[in-house]
């Protein structure tokens, strides 16, 4: 095997890696956050003590979510992810 190539290998399944967790993020984790305090006050009830509570957990978990993309990725990916091209359209086209 090419010394070059097993580099390329290990780049190539980290972005596959990065690619398949943004997925899961944007699929899984946000249509479940959306559902979360909904199914909560179904299941809990829904007195305004528990839902505050609720809410401010799910936002807290979130927030630990935040930070852990924060810490493990660095500013400089999450500034090129925010900044894709994707969203460049968008806001070209809004604009």
């Amino acid at each position: 095997m090419p010394p070059l190539l097993l580099p390329l290998l290990l780049l190539l399944l980290l972005l596959l890696a990065f690619s398949a967790l943004g997925g899961a993020r944007r699929w899984v984790f946000l249509p479940m956050l959306s559902l979360t305090v909904p199914l909560l006050v179904m299941i809990k009830g829904g007195d305004a003590m528990s839902v505050c509570f609720n809410t401010v957990a799910v936002l807290f978990l979130c927030d630990i979510d935040h930070g852990v993309k924060k810490n493990l990725f660095g500013a400089t990916f999450i500034l090129k992810t925010i900044n894709s091209p994707r969203q460049a359209r968008d806001g070209h086209r809004k604009g």
